[in-house]
């Protein structure tokens, strides 16, 4: 599958790696279209799933996350 439209792609502003500091993790898109995530790691108090992004992600506490990203644009789809 090719990519057809960059509109709904989300990128994150940092790589994937091992961070020895607190790190903030910013989402954006070159639409306009509205960003949600999920995050998924062993400490269920930190789990967080269809959450809007409306600011940076703080990342914090030791340990493995995985994020998951997506947009919704103006007709609700998610892309």
């Amino acid at each position: 599958d090719r990519i057809k439209n960059l509109d709904f792609l989300v990128a994150i502003s940092k790589l994937p790696g091992e961070y020895d500091e607190p790190t903030a993790l910013e989402l954006s898109n070159i639409g306009s279209n509205e960003i949600y995530y999920s995050i998924d790691t062993k400490d269920s108090r930190l789990v967080a799933t269809n959450m809007k992004y409306t600011s940076p992600i703080l990342l914090d506490d030791d340990g493995s996350y995985i994020l998951k990203a997506y947009t919704v644009d103006s007709s609700g789809n998610k892309h």
